[in-house]
């Protein structure tokens, strides 16, 4: 009788020990809302398919959008990252898919790709991120993209170069409401891009230019 008053009191203390282990555990954070951006399809192209090939090469940045994390100019000069969200990728690497997709769709070019799918092509597309940001050190928060695009021939010549930059106002400064801006701002600037090569190839090939 002693011993199995015995075994029920270490049952007990065992019981109460196990849960209270598992009440003082932390819960698990939820994880962060991946974002991603998509591609456009431009309003001016060539009626008919071109017959030139484009590489869109990988994008520069520096290391601060060179991330998954989403930068915030909170004060002149003095970046932090949203808090709540990420990319789902590099911005690089976002980037670069979107404009080439955005090529794709619309529909007047074939021969386009980065340099895995294209080692030699026509022409070749470098461009730059210079700003991919939140901007919240105005009055309204405004995702901010700036990008400097060259457009370089087969012969490493640099045809024309262009900076393209679009700003996007939100209402609040949630992630809810900034990314829905930053995909707004990148797709006038992937439309930009786009027609500008578009426009920029034919007047090259002309004999003597």
């Amino acid at each position: 009788m002693i011993r199995v008053m015995i075994k029920g009191f270490f049952a007990l203390v065992f019981s109460i020990c196990l849960s209270g282990c598992v009440s003082v555990l932390p819960e698990a954070a939820a994880p962060a809302p991946r974002y991603t951006i998509s591609s456009v399809t431009p309003q001016s192209v060539p009626s008919s398919p071109v017959t030139w090939s484009l590489v869109v090469s990988d994008p520069t940045a520096s290391q601060l959008f060179n991330t998954v994390k989403v930068p915030v100019m909170a004060a002149p000069n003095r970046f932090e990252f949203l808090a709540g969200s990420e990319w789902v990728d590099r911005v690089p690497v976002l980037f670069q898919r979107a404009l080439v997709r955005t090529f794709e769709n619309s529909g007047a070019i074939t021969n386009v790709g980065d340099f895995t799918v294209l080692p030699v092509s026509d022409y070749v597309l470098r461009t730059d991120i210079r700003a991919f940001h939140a901007d919240l050190a105005g009055e309204t928060p405004t995702a901010t993209i700036e990008i400097f695009a060259r457009l370089i021939a087969d012969d490493g010549k640099i045809l024309t170069a262009q900076r393209f930059v679009a700003r996007e106002t939100a209402r609040l400064d949630t992630p809810e409401s900034l990314m829905p801006a930053f995909d707004r701002a990148l797709n006038q600037v992937l439309g930009q891009i786009t027609e500008w090569t578009f426009e920029t190839v034919p007047a090259a090939r002309e004999p003597g230019a």
